[in-house]
């Protein structure tokens, strides 16, 4: 049986799981082919006989009916045939078993009568019993008991997959509708979807001890307040599987063309925030379509999101989906009339075909395939962006903020996570704070970090309350007033920073002006701009007006970088910033001044690095962001003996300090380094 330590264990090897969201071409979502004698044999087995040799490991199949009996026979018996693992996606809170054996639709409000009731379903016109109160959780824990006791002992169940996406629970995903539905404010319906989240996973566990258990969940936890704590759910599930499709987030924190840096950072960004808790993470569905873009901009984007999700600490993956569908079968008419572009998702055309994105799957899988996960680890982390407690309380700023401090770390070639302040900072030499919406706990934890000898770099971003007057003593300087934000903040250097000389400029855009006018912006989320008199600190740049705009401070035994407005908020609000912004080279220039070393660098921002490790040899891995060809040079702080192509085992070089590489259009570049 499969085991969930580090990696996905089979046999006790650790391996990296290329999984897939299965459907076929001829049936998309529709659970009938698992009870069509005629049609399985002809269907299935080719899809299967094709995801094995890809290199797939496991299917993750959306079904609500697993109840019964032969639906789950047939699809375990194809397989046991051929070897591939199954994660079974129950819906739970799509769709519930209730005590009377009927089944309730979360949207819309009908009980459905399945095949096998007894008893006719009632119908209800606007109405539904609360997904996340007792009652439904009695039910859920019910029908849990029911079916997963019954497989608990099955070799080829991967894990349960209690609910998809139970934000979509939640009246039109909006807390603050569920909010008025139960008469609870977000945080209180925060409190409300934990404590359902852990009565669920406790039943499932209770049920099958022998197989992990995810709730499931999707991008929306993250990136919008739709009454789920990420925290507090993650810490229920013994494995999350968030899902991401970066073009679905546009309006949020994305707002550039797909296979833009930005765009090919969101997976990396989504993966280390599901692992705040340490859980380990293998997205349940990722991709995009190519009803929205090319086959070929699919196939781009399929590359580096497997890479960079790989070297960011993910254990697997199940990309949407297997099959596109096929419009000459009637029911895909009829099932998807509302929806085309659904049926676009899929990597491989109806004529069994690869779409470069599986071509890209299936590349990425032999890859793996050959790494060896019992000899080699993730280098650890030493930089950190900081997640406040109060990220949902002021979800317009942080996740903007919190994404564009990552892909800057990213871009100065940090190895960076995000993290909690309670969760200990004496593990990492650099950290990015992009706000001061922050309990003076985790002020505390700041100061004290950088008191040991920290770097830190903060954005000051919450003058209204004026809190960055707590940290005086390690900004080195007081507040004299604030101001709204400016539209356009150009920031010119007075002294050479790192690889920033004086005179070099830095220019930035808010649309605090536009809220402001507007009276959209809720008060607390307006961004500001922190008017300071420096004590201690040195201003290292100006504003066009003279006012004090990057200041840096030693204090204790570390060193402090204070924007005093939200440098970071201000380039999730500028298209395609990063084509032409330097800020990461205050990043790389902080970094630099701490002692922070980077075993491997390179002179190219728009390449991310990945190392895994083993006593004596390091897997490098080099991701080209953008669709542009890039060259640049691989510089080793120590020589190395030898390099070698990852994959043909070519020498690339012998006794070399540095190396110049060519990476194509959203390239990887895999590396073994002695």
């Amino acid at each position: 049986m499969i085991k969930l330590k580090d990696f996905f264990e089979i046999n006790g090897k650790p391996i990296y799981l290329v999984g897939i969201n299965y459907q076929s071409a001829e049936f998309g979502h529709i659970t009938e082919l698992w009870e069509d004698d005629d049609a399985l044999p002809e269907i299935v087995d080719a899809d299967f006989e094709l995801m094995k040799r890809m290199g797939i490991m496991a299917i993750r199949i959306q079904s609500a009916v697993f109840h019964k009996k032969k639906t789950f026979d047939n699809i375990l018996k194809y397989a046991r045939k051929y070897g591939i693992y199954v994660m079974p996606n129950l819906s739970i809170g799509d769709l519930m078993k209730g005590a009377e054996g009927r089944w309730f639709k979360s949207q819309g409000g009908d009980i459905i009568q399945l095949p096998g009731d007894e008893q006719p379903a009632p119908k209800f016109v606007n109405e539904r019993m609360d997904p996340f109160g007792d009652t439904a959780i009695a039910h859920a824990k019910e029908y849990l008991t029911g079916l997963l006791s019954r497989y608990r002992e099955e070799e080829m169940i991967l894990a349960w997959d209690i609910a998809n996406e139970p934000t979509y629970s939640l009246y039109g995903m909006s807390a603050v509708k569920y909010a008025q539905y139960c008469g609870k404010d977000s945080r209180r319906a925060r409190e409300v979807t934990s404590k359902w989240t852990h009565a669920i996973c406790q039943a499932a566990r209770e049920a099958d001890p022998n197989h992990p258990i995810t709730v499931g969940t999707d991008h929306s936890i993250i990136l919008m307040d739709v009454g789920f704590d990420v925290v507090k759910f993650s810490e229920a599930n013994d494995l999350m599987t968030t899902h991401h499709y970066s073009r679905a987030t546009s309006g949020y924190i994305m707002i550039d063309e797909v296979c833009s840096l930005r765009d090919t950072y969101m997976p990396a960004f989504i993966t280390a925030f599901s692992r705040v808790t340490g859980r380990p993470f293998a997205s349940g569905e990722a991709g995009n379509n190519s009803y929205v873009m090319s086959e070929e901009n699919q196939g781009r984007h399929y590359r580096v999101m497997l890479y960079s999700g790989l070297i960011n600490g993910a254990i697997g993956i199940f990309p949407w989906c297997f099959h596109a569908y096929d419009w000459s079968v009637p029911r895909i008419h009829e099932n998807y009339n509302g929806g085309p572009a659904e049926s676009e998702f899929g990597i491989v055309r109806p004529d069994h075909t690869l779409k470069p994105a599986a071509e890209e799957l299936t590349s990425f899988a032999r890859l793996v395939g050959k790494m060896d996960f019992s000899n080699v680890h993730l280098a650890e982390p030493d930089a950190a962006v900081l997640l406040p407690e109060s990220y949902y309380d002021f979800l317009y700023e942080h996740r903007a903020s919190l994404f564009n401090a990552f892909v800057l770390a990213k871009q100065a070639h940090l190895n960076v996570t995000i993290t909690r302040a309670e969760d200990g900072l004496d593990r990492f030499k650099m950290l990015i704070v992009p706000t001061t919406h922050l309990s003076v706990r985790e002020m505390d934890h700041v100061r004290g970090f950088v008191e040991q000898g920290g770097s830190v770099m903060i954005s000051a971003t919450e003058a209204l309350s004026g809190r960055i007057a707590y940290l005086r003593d390690m900004v080195g300087f007081t507040n004299r007033d604030y101001i709204l934000l400016p539209k356009e903040i150009e920031i010119t250097f007075e002294r050479n920073f790192g690889a920033l000389k004086k005179g070099d400029s830095l220019r930035y855009e808010s649309d605090t002006l536009s809220w402001y006018v507007a009276h959209e912006k809720p008060e607390n989320e307006r961004q500001y701009y922190t008017l300071v008199e420096p004590t201690t600190a040195e201003v290292l740049a100006r504003d066009a007006t003279g006012l004090p705009a990057l200041l840096m401070n030693r204090f204790g035994k570390g060193h402090v970088l204070c924007f005093p407005f939200g440098v970071e908020y201000c380039l999730g609000h500028m298209p395609d910033a990063y084509e032409r912004d330097e800020t990461y080279k205050v990043v790389e220039g902080l970094a630099d001044l701490s002692g922070l070393e980077r075993p491997i660098d390179c002179d190219n921002p728009a390449v991310e690095l990945g190392t895994f490790e083993s006593e004596t040899d390091r897997v490098l891995i080099a991701i080209n962001h953008t669709k542009s060809p890039v060259a640049t040079n691989l510089q080793f702080a120590r020589k190395a003996a030898r390099i070698t192509d990852f994959a043909s085992n070519k020498v690339l070089g012998e006794d070399i300090s540095t190396l110049p590489i060519s990476l194509s259009a959203s390239g990887v570049v895999v590396l073994s380094i002695e």
